[in-house]
């Protein structure tokens, strides 16, 4: 039949689930787990979140920001949708707190392939955030000008401005 490719659905099975067994086995042999237990922070992130003159406030958001978070750093509902994020919990509770900026709602959606969701979220938000998260949408929905003029303005200020906030850096 057209479509069908050389070999029946079957056989490609039989083949993929081969090739994954022994991937598998090949990792086991080499005696190293396929994702890490522990993956040792920077000497500079560590210096950053340990910074004597940080209030704990800011300690705690540095280390959500750096990924070292533990519970007790989860009190606000920003820190737990900048956690959720990270951790692609697309459906947490916390998307739904009108509390959380915009930008991590349309973030989720993004996330989630509901790339028009993401734009009607932004909506006259103007962040280098909120840009990069447009110029995502409007790329993935093939719109490439619309993607280019989302991120103008923002990468206009970077080269005219001087910052030092490494998460506006990131954007």
């Amino acid at each position: 039949m057209p479509g069908q490719g050389r070999f029946p659905r079957g056989v490609r099975l039989i083949a993929a689930a081969a090739l994954l067994a022994a991937g598998r086995a090949g990792l086991a042999q080499q005696g190293r787990p396929l994702v890490p237990g522990h993956v040792p922070l920077n000497p500079s992130a560590e210096a950053a979140i340990t910074a004597e003159w940080l209030t704990d406030d800011e300690r705690k958001d540095m280390r959500v920001f750096h990924g070292v978070w533990d519970e007790r750093d989860l009190d606000t509902p920003l820190r737990r949708a900048q956690v959720a994020l990270n951790a692609w919990a697309l459906d947490d509770p916390v998307f739904t707190d009108p509390s959380v900026p915009a930008e991590f709602h349309a973030e989720a959606r993004l996330k989630a392939g509901d790339l028009r969701g993401a734009l009607d979220r932004l909506a006259g938000i103007e962040s280098n955030r909120a840009a990069r998260i447009r110029a995502e949408a409007y790329e993935g929905l093939g719109n490439y000008d619309a993607a280019l003029q989302a991120v103008e303005a923002p990468v206009q200020r970077l080269l005219n401005t001087t910052t030092d906030d490494p998460a506006e850096v990131t954007e």
